[in-house]
């Protein structure tokens, strides 16, 4: 022990005193440092165990034997790699049960098409706060930090049974006409307000193709067909038809047109969805040609506040991922811009 002291080698374990003021001890009882205060030389009872360089490079090749050949520079880039990535769960497991959402939507898909709906909740309402405590709950499903600005809240409103609070009752009777009503105009007048709805209004209000009009204008009169058109979209159809009859002479049926469409959409006037926002600003334009700027004021007004409920100026969720759907988002909120312009 002195020998080894004497000639700098090491020793097993340093006393108290020494190790805490990380100084050369010799290991003596009492060592040369505390020879003045013997009572206070004093040793751990067990001496650490202490790897050197060699040994310890020699374990880490010991342990990945059979792993494939690896070097000093690639186990430093594997540990590396598996801390990154340890922080990078623990960020997002924090994320997922800290962040608040800022908007939420959801959409409702009745079996009546009266009762299917989209809404759009900002952060102070109820929905933001469900689905902040749905996350909470199931954090482990929200493990990648979230892209958009608006979430799917749907999941949230199922598992606490909140739907009907937010979308409300469905109706108890069904509304829709077993036949639907015959169209007021003939199948050659619809042709005509078509050709001039596509040349006056179509650049300004492209809620249909060309082609989509086309075909939509024989489903009004032979309802054999197989083609069959959602109730609220032949509701914009109808509207799309009275502005076209507005570039004609044929005022009367351009009325006429106008509240057979308006007959078709009263069971609609409650969804909030991209037919019915498209609808009123159809019937906006209609009544500012007609000269009648209160009511294409107060049809102005309806087609905003369902854009905001529906939250066509924040964005879209992860459960609108359709090419089409985005671009009729798109399309609806300018469109309604440019009317309020």
């Amino acid at each position: 022990m002195q020998s080894n002291s004497k000639f700098g080698g090491k020793i097993p374990k340093a006393c108290e005193p020494c190790r805490r003021r990380k100084i050369k001890c010799s290991g003596h009882k009492p060592c040369r440092q505390c020879e003045n205060r013997p009572s206070d030389c004093v040793y751990r009872l067990k001496p650490r165990v202490r790897l050197s360089s060699k040994r310890a490079a020699a374990t880490v090749t010991n342990a990945e034997t059979g792993q494939g050949v690896s070097t000093p520079g690639s186990d430093r880039f594997r540990r590396d790699e598996a801390a990154s990535q340890r922080s990078a769960e623990e960020h997002q497991q924090h994320v997922a049960q800290t962040e608040v959402y800022h908007s939420v939507a959801a959409a409702h898909h009745a079996p009546k098409s009266t009762d299917s709906s989209q809404l759009f909740y900002g952060p102070s309402s109820n929905s933001a706060f469900l689905q902040q405590i749905h996350r909470g709950l199931l954090s482990g499903q929200y493990g990648q930090s979230h892209i958009r600005d608006v979430q799917e809240g749907g999941p949230g409103l199922d598992m606490f049974m909140q739907r009907n609070i937010f979308f409300g009752m469905p109706l108890k009777i069904n509304v829709e006409p077993a036949q639907p009503a015959s169209c007021p105009v003939s199948l050659l007048q619809a042709e005509e307000f078509v050709l001039h709805f596509k040349t006056t209004h179509l650049s300004s209000l492209p809620f249909f193709t060309p082609c989509e009009l086309d075909d939509m204008v024989p489903t009004l009169f032979n309802l054999t067909l197989d083609t069959t058109v959602q109730p609220q979209r032949k509701t914009v159809f109808l509207a799309a038809l009275a502005l076209g009859a507005l570039s004609t002479s044929q005022t009367d049926a351009a009325e006429s047109l106008f509240i057979h469409a308006k007959k078709e959409a009263a069971i609609y006037e409650d969804s909030v969805t991209l037919p019915m926002i498209q609808f009123s600003i159809l019937l906006a334009h209609y009544q500012l040609n007609m000269g009648r700027p209160n009511s294409a004021y107060l049809h102005s007004g309806i087609a905003t506040r369902k854009a905001l409920s529906m939250g066509l100026h924040a964005g879209t969720t992860s459960a609108i991922s359709r090419k089409e759907e985005v671009q009729g988002r798109l399309v609806t909120l300018w469109s309604l811009y440019f009317l309020e312009m």
